[in-house]
C-alpha cells in the first residue's frame, strides 16, 4: 500500500494518471467514485487503481490535499457503499489508510482488480451494460457489449478462437496448410512432440478442431489458421484482410476517384507470405553500395522484419467477433494497419514484456512457429528496426469507443536533414533527439498530449513529463491545463524559431504534396505579394509578417484553408493553428460561410492595410 505523499507527488510529476485518480469527496461518497470503483475493478492487466480522497486539482494544474471534514464518517460510507450488494454488483472490499499532511487529513483507497469469476463490476442501481465500467488513459469509460463478451468469456477460461463451428465439417481444413504449419513448427522445434500425430489429431493438440457431440469440427481457430478459402467465405467472410494503395495521403472517399485494391481469404499459414510478399514489392526502395561490391543492393524502405510483425500482430491480435476486415493500407507516405478490436494493453504500454491477446490459440501456432516475436517483444523488435533504418518509429492508435487499433509506419525520416535545419537555432538548448521530436509535434499540431508525445517518441508517460516540462521551462512549449486533461502548444519562440524552415513547412516541399498546385494560385497573385512569398523560405519571418500576407492573400477573393497552406508551403494543421485561428479570433479574417468553413476573407470593413494597423507598426517589422 503506497502513502498518500507518495501517490500525490506521483500524480503532480505525470500529466495524467491510469492507476490514480484524485477525488474531493469533501462530505460523502458519490456516484462518480464508484464508476472509479467500478473501473479499476474491471480493467484487465492494470492490477487495480489508487482513489485519493480530499484531494483536489488547483487552477494551475497541481493536485493538492484539501482534506476532508469528517475523515471517520467519508471512510465508513466508502467501505459501506463499496461492500454493498444495492451499490455494487459484486460488492467488493478495497484497503482504505487515513493520512495526515501537514495538518490535512486525505484518505487513500486502494481497489484491487476483480477475479474474472467476478467481473464486471458494476452500478447496481444502473445494472450492465451501463452500470459496468473500465479503465482507459485517465478516465472511466462505460463498458461496451463488446467488453462484456470478453468478461463472459473469462469466466468460462474458454476463448472465442476456440469455439467450435458447428455448421464446418473437417472438410473445410485445408490439409496443404496443416503441411506448411508442419514444416513451419520443425523449423522452430524439431522435437515438437505434436509433429509425430496425423493431422487430426495434430489439429486436435492445438485446439483447432473439436468433438460437437460425436462429431469431427473446425474451431474458430482451426478455420482461421487452416479454412479453406471457400470455407471462411461461408462461415466467417469478415476474416479476410484487404489491401489497397491509396494515390495520395489520405483515405478515398469521393465514389469517382479510384485506387487499388485486393482482397486476402484463406488459411493464414497460406495468406501471411502471399501478402508479406505484396507489401514488400510495393513498398518504396532502398539503393546502396556496400564497400567491396560491384553491384548496388535493393532493400525495401521499411523491414522486412517489421512488415512481417505488424502483419501477424494484425491478425493474431484482432477482435474476429467484430464484424469487418483487417485493412492494410499503402498511402503516399505511410504504410497503415487497421483492426477491428482496440488494445487490450494501453498504447503507452506497448513494447513492455508483457501481452494480452483475445486470441491465444491462433497466437500460440503463430508464435509456435517463429511468425510472430516471443510474447511482449513484437513491439519493441518493430521500434528498433525502424530505429536502425532511421525511419520515424511506429505510431500506434487504439480507440475503445470505435474498437479499433491502427499502427501506421512513415516512409520518410522525420528527423532528417532538412527537418532538423531550424534546429540548429536553439543549439543553445541541447536537445535531445526525444526532445527535438516533440518540438516537432508542436509546430505541425495545434495542441499535443503526453500520449501524441509517447507515441512520436517511445518513451514512457514519466520519462516524456520530464522532458515536456523541460521545454516548458526553456519557453519553447506552453502547457494548458484543461480540465482533466493537459496539453501543450507551441511557443511565439518556437514558432518564430521554426517558421522560416519548419518541418513539413517553408522550402520542405511536404507541406501539402501539391507542389504544381502552388504555382497555378501563385498566378492569381500581384507580382509583389509574389515576391514576398518567395522569400517566405529564405529566412526566418515572424508570424505577424506572415499573417499579414494571409490577410493580404485573403483581400483579393476567399481561399480555403488548403490553398494557403499550399502558398505558404507549410503543412494544412500549422497555418490554421499558427495563423488562421488568431487572425479569426481577431475578426482580422471570417469564414464565407461559417456553416461549412469552406473559405477565408478579411472581416467586413477590414481591407488588408486597416487589419496592419489593428497592431502596431513595429509588430509588423522583422
Amino acid at each position: 500500500m503506497r502513502s498518500l505523499a507518495e501517490l500525490l507527488d506521483e500524480l503532480n510529476t505525470l500529466d495524467e494518471h491510469t492507476r490514480i485518480e484524485a477525488k474531493a469527496a469533501r462530505d460523502q461518497v458519490g456516484k462518480s467514485i464508484l464508476e472509479t470503483v467500478s473501473a479499476f475493478s474491471n480493467e484487465p492487466g492494470m492490477n487495480g487503481g489508487y482513489i485519493l480522497l480530499g484531494v483536489i486539482k488547483q487552477p494551475d494544474g497541481r493536485y493538492t490535499l484539501e482534506g476532508v471534514s469528517d475523515p471517520d464518517k467519508i471512510q465508513q460510507d466508502f467501505v459501506t457503499k463499496c461492500g454493498d450488494p444495492d451499490q455494487l454488483t459484486p460488492p467488493i472490499h478495497p484497503r482504505i489508510t487515513v493520512e495526515s499532511i501537514k495538518g490535512r487529513v486525505g484518505i487513500v483507497a486502494y481497489i484491487p482488480e476483480a477475479p474474472p469469476t467476478l467481473k464486471p463490476v458494476h452500478l447496481t442501481k444502473h445494472g450492465l451494460p451501463r452500470g459496468a465500467y473500465r479503465r482507459s488513459g485517465s478516465t472511466d469509460q462505460r463498458c461496451t457489449q463488446h467488453d462484456l463478451q470478453e468478461f463472459f468469456q473469462a469466466r468460462s477460461h474458454l476463448t472465442f478462437d476456440t469455439t467450435p463451428v458447428r455448421e464446418a465439417t473437417i472438410d473445410d481444413i485445408d490439409y496443404e496448410a496443416v503441411k506448411v504449419y508442419r514444416r513451419d513448427r520443425e523449423k522452430a522445434n524439431p522435437t515438437a512432440a505434436e509433429l509425430d500425430l496425423e493431422d487430426n489429431d495434430l489439429l486436435r493438440s492445438i485446439r483447432c478442431l473439436s468433438f460437437d457431440g460425436d462429431r469431427l469440427v473446425p474451431t474458430i481457430a482451426g478455420l482461421i489458421l487452416f479454412g479453406t478459402a471457400k470455407a471462411l467465405r461461408q462461415h466467417l467472410p469478415m476474416a479476410r484482410i484487404d489491401y489497397s494503395r491509396v494515390p495520395g495521403t489520405r483515405w478515398i472517399t469521393d465514389a469517382d476517384e479510384s485506387f487499388q485494391s485486393a482482397e486476402f481469404l484463406g488459411p493464414l499459414f497460406k495468406v501471411i507470405p502471399r501478402l508479406r510478399a505484396n507489401i514488400l514489392a510495393d513498398l518504396p526502395r532502398t539503393v546502396s553500395l556496400p564497400e567491396r561490391e560491384l553491384q548496388r543492393q535493393e532493400k525495401p524502405r521499411i523491414p522486412d522484419r517489421v512488415i512481417r510483425e505488424a502483419l501477424v500482430n494484425a491478425v493474431m491480435h484482432r477482435n474476429y467477433q467484430q464484424y469487418g476486415p483487417v485493412q492494410i493500407i499503402h498511402f503516399s507516405d505511410r504504410l497503415e494497419f487497421r483492426n477491428p478490436g482496440y488494445s487490450l494493453i494501453p498504447v503507452d504500454q506497448l513494447g513492455e514484456l508483457h501481452s494480452e491477446t483475445r486470441n491465444p490459440t491462433i497466437a500460440a501456432a503463430l508464435h509456435d512457429t517463429l511468425y510472430a516475436e516471443n510474447k511482449g517483444t513484437g513491439i519493441g523488435v518493430m521500434r528498433q528496426k525502424m530505429k536502425e533504418v532511421h525511419l520515424s518509429l511506429p505510431r500506434f492508435e487504439s480507440s475503445r469507443e470505435k474498437n479499433t487499433f491502427t499502427a501506421s509506419f512513415m516512409f520518410h525520416n522525420l528527423l532528417d536533414d532538412a527537418d532538423l535545419s531550424w534546429v540548429v537555432r536553439l543549439q543553445e538548448h541541447n536537445l535531445s533527439e526525444a526532445e527535438v521530436r516533440i518540438l516537432h509535434l508542436a509546430l505541425e499540431n495545434e495542441q499535443i498530449t503526453n500520449e501524441k508525445c509517447r507515441k512520436a517518441t517511445g518513451l514512457e508517460m514519466y520519462q516524456v513529463s520530464v522532458l515536456l516540462r523541460r521545454l516548458s521551462d526553456a519557453n519553447l512549449v506552453i502547457q494548458h491545463k484543461h480540465g482533466a486533461h493537459t496539453f501543450y502548444v507551441a511557443s511565439p519562440l518556437l514558432i518564430e524559431v521554426g517558421g522560416g524552415d519548419s518541418p513539413g513547412g517553408l522550402g520542405s516541399g511536404k507541406g501539402t504534396g501539391e507542389g504544381d498546385g502552388s504555382h497555378r494560385l501563385l498566378e492569381e497573385l500581384p507580382p509583389q505579394l509574389q515576391y514576398e512569398l518567395s522569400e517566405l523560405g529564405s529566412r526566418s519571418k515572424s508570424v505577424e509578417h506572415v499573417q499579414r500576407l494571409v490577410v493580404e492573400i485573403c483581400s483579393l477573393r476567399p481561399f480555403t484553408v488548403e490553398e494557403i497552406a499550399i502558398l505558404l508551403d507549410r503543412g494544412k494543421a500549422y497555418v490554421l493553428s499558427n495563423y488562421i485561428t488568431p487572425l479569426l479570433e481577431d475578426e482580422d479574417l471570417e469564414w464565407t460561410d461559417p456553416e461549412e468553413r469552406q473559405a477565408l476573407r478579411p472581416a467586413r470593413g477590414v481591407q488588408p492595410q486597416e487589419a496592419r494597423t489593428r497592431r502596431t507598426l513595429d509588430d509588423w517589422i522583422e
